[in-house]
């Protein structure tokens, strides 16, 4: 890694910390430059605003996200076990990045969901690829049903993503979730998940019978 590449890299970790901790709406790029001793002309050479910051800030955190999710989904060989550790990988970065605020429904909140859409929207397609996958793995070894495993995978995405909102939604004025929300989460999506296993176990190829 070049010099450029190391400066440009402790600027998005400095960043991450600090959005983490306190959002990105409070926090400046001041603060940032502060935080690591660099100068503000400096800073603004990585990164010309704020905005672009952020849109580095999540790419990082999504490359993160998947290179620890595959690397857990790497030495397992059960979907009952992969869908587990998809849904701790994914507790544990949702708790951990929570205060970047990304599904809020202020202004500058939508400002910043605009800019990352892309970011976003290439996670959600790997992710949805990367269940089906493991669908596709589980058929094959006759764990599972033939299915749609492209369709089977964006729907036990979609149900697990819901159930995050359904429990979050009744909290919204709170600062933040407690780990009871977290915990609450999690628990129903296992729950969701083992009877969508069941589900993906007991029915035939033709996948309008899933729904």
């Amino acid at each position: 890694m070049n010099d450029i590449d190391r400066k440009r890299e402790l600027i998005v970790e400095s960043a991450i910390k600090r959005f983490s901790h306190f959002g990105i709406q409070k926090t400046t790029m001041n603060e940032i430059a502060d935080d690591i001793s660099v100068t503000q002309p400096s800073l603004y050479h990585y990164f010309p605003d704020k905005m672009s910051l952020v849109i580095a800030v999540v790419e990082k955190i999504m490359a993160d996200y998947f290179e620890e999710l595959e690397g857990k989904l790497a030495t397992l060989n059960n979907l009952g076990e992969e869908f587990i550790a998809l849904l701790v990988c994914r507790k544990k970065f949702i708790k951990r990045y929570f205060m970047l605020n990304l599904t809020e429904t202020s202004p500058e909140a939508g400002q910043i969901q605009n800019a990352c859409y892309g970011v976003m929207e290439h996670a959600r397609v790997r992710e949805s690829a990367l269940v089906a996958s493991l669908i596709t793995k589980a058929i094959h070894i006759g764990e599972v049903a033939s299915v749609d495993a492209d369709k089977m995978s964006k729907l036990y995405l979609d149900a697990i993503t819901g159930l995050s909102v359904f429990v979050l939604i009744p909290i919204k004025n709170k600062f933040s979730p407690g780990e009871d929300e977290f915990d609450l989460i999690f628990e129903r999506q296992k729950e969701l998940s083992a009877v969508f296993l069941s589900g993906l176990k007991s029915f035939g190829s033709d996948s309008e019978t899933l729904l």
